[in-house]
């Protein structure tokens, strides 16, 4: 009886070691779940012009390279330089949202500090983990612009005239309105505007005001949730 308990002993001791050994080598069997990397916008293109008094006039396109995350409040760094490479001036600008596999186009002033630039460069500045989110559905594409115009003033000035339709769903407190001017496609001018008060599925008339125009080509109007 004695060398029978031994046996059975011995017998669940040896088995017991052999299910601890399979359910470790499952374990590393399991598959590992690669994190995806998150991809900061990319600066696809930019353009300016000096306007005489120490200023620039810029217009810019960012692209969102990520496939299903959105960027919350991307931003870019303008650096103006003189003709030796010295740094005239450095701003940053921030912009609301851009979605996945989305670009944005925008276009504001600069100061120089009353210097000639030779050279300006737009860079992206590195998003924080926060900034990246799910898509929420607020593709840009749902501000639509048609029916546009340009007008001369006779003084310098032209008004840049359309209609942005709201086909987002949702009303909108202000819709941004960004100008970009082109001179043989390459961009040469960019400036902001807005539209308040916005319902959903409404169309509502906007102008662009702008002056000391450099030459251009072509014109593009754009429209975004702000």
């Amino acid at each position: 009886m004695k060398k029978l308990l031994v046996f059975m002993l011995c017998s669940f001791a040896l088995f017991g070691c052999g299910s601890n050994d399979s359910s470790e080598k499952d374990k590393t069997n399991e598959p590992v779940l690669e994190k995806t990397e998150l991809k900061d916008i990319e600066v696809v293109e930019s353009g300016f012009t000096y306007d005489g008094s120490g200023y620039i006039q810029y217009g810019v396109r960012i692209h969102n390279p990520n496939k299903e995350t959105a960027i919350e409040y991307p931003s870019f760094r303008i650096v103006c330089y003189d003709s030796n490479g010295t740094i005239l001036s450095s701003e940053e600008q921030t912009l609301l949202y851009i979605a996945p596999q989305d670009d944005a186009y925008f276009g504001s002033v600069a100061s120089c500090n009353g210097k000639v630039p030779e050279k300006v460069e737009i860079t992206p500045i590195p998003a924080k983990e926060y900034n990246f989110i799910d898509d929420v559905g607020k593709s840009n594409g749902k501000f639509i612009v048609s029916n546009t115009n340009v007008l001369d003033d006779g003084y310098g000035g032209k008004t840049f005239t359309g209609e942005v339709a709201n086909e987002s769903g949702e009303d909108m407190q202000q819709i941004q309105m960004v100008l970009i001017l082109r001179n043989n496609e390459k961009i040469v001018y960019g400036t902001t505007s807005y539209v308040d008060s916005v319902q959903a599925g409404a169309k509502v008339p906007f102008q662009i005001v702008s002056y000391n125009l450099p030459e251009y080509t072509s014109y593009e109007i754009y429209a975004y949730r702000w």
